[in-house]
């Protein structure tokens, strides 16, 4: 997130220099007097100079100093950009003095203390990026700001309401960033008026109330991280019109209910969270049916009925975690023909069955978790997986009990690099394996020195079970031509 923010930051701040021509690099302009005011009490809140600035320079050519952009015509600085300076004081109120300034960057610094509410009256200040700082207090219920277009306070120690004047005068705002505080309240009514708003960042908060519905009819929306607050449900989101959203994340709430069916207002919705949470229900059909969903993830959930994908409407889905609910029924065969399927997690469910024989062609798939499930029949599992090329991480765990390890040796995965078949009680022999590789594995054997007991020896008593629950085995060799595990965790309990 913080990212993305910089990337716009910089971006608008770049178009406000070209508009306004304030570049000025060879120019001796003398710093309004007003200015050079505000600049020195701005340094005297700081607990280490800046370089090249006053007192080391004392000149009163401000205009030159690191981090200052002045305007071409007049002089005056519009541009005060300090970020990432390992700045340390208190954020003085003589920002005020710099009444022509159109871009404050303090971002990534040390400073502390509260906003001078005389900051929320600059009238031509159109950025603000003084995330990732110290900074802390309330802010102001009325703020007078009408040319900002990005305002970023993020990962700082505000507390209180998110000010609802933001979008009554400024309504002309691009960003918003309130991320990584300690704001609480609801997400102000006021933030209907924003209808140029196109990304909205207030994760990691305490955030409650309903995800209000207003929020997925801006029009220019793009981005909404709402994760790791308190809401408690989601508005329907019901519109005549269709949203622009590409990236809704909802994670880390304590949402309950269904999930909502509104997707289909979602027509360019890329990435959807809403992990850890209190969902239930089956799958609402226009989340299965979505075209435009890549990454979905519903991970830790009460969500349950059978897992329905339709792979011919899903035609971009990459990326597919349903892990920790209540889904039942077999894995579903159709996933091998999401053609850009590449990473799927089932694990923690009450899936039954074994892996679909149509997995043979499913050419995409890099990740599989089914950890924690009740499928059988590993020896036809892996010869089905095997004909994945880009298989990479198999992850089985808690599956196959008392099962036996195949001792075909025509097995060939040639992509796999980590196989994980732990605590499943496993019995049968690696015939290619040196004997090193058994070692704290009682229940497999075979190979060039351990002879297999009968299969009554090879059941450990339930205190022997919990003990060898810790005894991961790293193994780097391999079984059959092609199969190179870099790590494969064998435990047998």
């Amino acid at each position: 997130m913080v990212a993305v923010l910089e990337t716009w930051v910089l971006v608008i701040v770049l178009v406000v220099s070209i508009q306004s021509q304030v570049f000025v690099t060879t120019q001796n302009l003398e710093c309004n007097s007003n200015d050079l005011r505000g600049l020195r009490v701005f340094m005297d809140g700081l607990e280490s100079p800046i370089d090249r600035w006053w007192p080391t320079n004392s000149s009163s050519i401000c205009c030159n100093w690191v981090g200052i952009t002045c305007n071409s015509s007049s002089g005056r600085i519009v541009g005060l950009q300090l970020q990432n300076k390992r700045l340390t004081g208190i954020f003085s109120d003589s920002i005020s003095n710099l009444d022509q300034l159109t871009t404050l960057n303090l971002s990534q610094n040390f400073l502390k203390g509260h906003l001078p509410i005389s900051l929320f009256h600059l009238p031509h200040l159109e950025v603000v990026d003084l995330s990732s700082n110290y900074l802390n207090g309330v802010l102001p219920v009325t703020i007078n700001l009408p040319a900002l277009q990005v305002l970023d306070i993020s990962d700082n120690d505000f507390k209180g309401s998110i000010p609802a004047g933001l979008c009554v005068n400024s309504t002309g705002i691009n960003v918003l960033g309130f991320a990584v505080n300690y704001f609480t309240g609801i997400i102000p009514p006021q933030f209907e008026n924003c209808h140029l708003l196109q990304h909205l960042y207030v994760d990691s908060n305490f955030l409650s109330g309903v995800i209000p519905d207003f929020l997925f009819r801006l029009p220019r929306l793009q981005e909404l991280t709402l994760q790791d607050n308190m809401f408690t449900a989601i508005g329907d989101g019901n519109s005549n019109s269709s949203s622009g959203l590409f990236r809704l994340d909802v994670s880390s709430n304590r949402l309950s209910g269904n999930v909502p069916d509104f997707f289909h207002s979602f027509p360019n919705l890329s990435y959807f969270s809403a992990h850890s949470n209190n969902l239930s229900g089956e799958l609402p059909p226009s989340l299965s049916n979505s075209r435009s969903i890549s990454s979905l993830n519903l991970g830790n959930n009460f969500l349950d009925g059978s897992i329905d994908f339709n792979c011919s409407m899903m035609v971009n889905l990459t990326s597919l975690d349903l892990g920790t609910n209540n889904f039942s029924g077999t894995i579903p065969a159709n996933l091998a023909s999401c053609l850009k399927l590449k990473a799927i997690n089932l694990a923690t469910n009450k899936l039954i069955g074994q892996i679909p024989e149509s997995f043979k062609n499913f050419q995409s798939l890099s990740y599989l978790s089914l950890s924690n499930c009740s499928l059988n029949n590993l020896s036809t599992s892996l010869k089905i997986l095997q004909h994945c090329p880009n298989l990479t991480v198999l992850v089985l765990t808690m599956n196959f009990h008392t099962e036996q390890l195949p001792s075909d040796e025509d097995l060939q995965f040639k992509a796999l690099k980590a196989l994980v078949i732990a605590n499943c009680r496993l019995t049968g022999q690696f015939s290619t394996f040196s004997t090193s590789s058994f070692e704290g594995n009682p229940g497999l054997c075979g190979g060039f020195a351990i002879k297999c007991p009968k299969y009554q020896e090879l059941v450990p008593t339930p205190a022997a079970s919990e003990e060898s629950m810790i005894s991961w085995l790293p193994i780097s060799t391999g079984f059959g031509i092609g199969f190179l595990v870099t790590v494969i965790f064998l435990l047998c309990n």
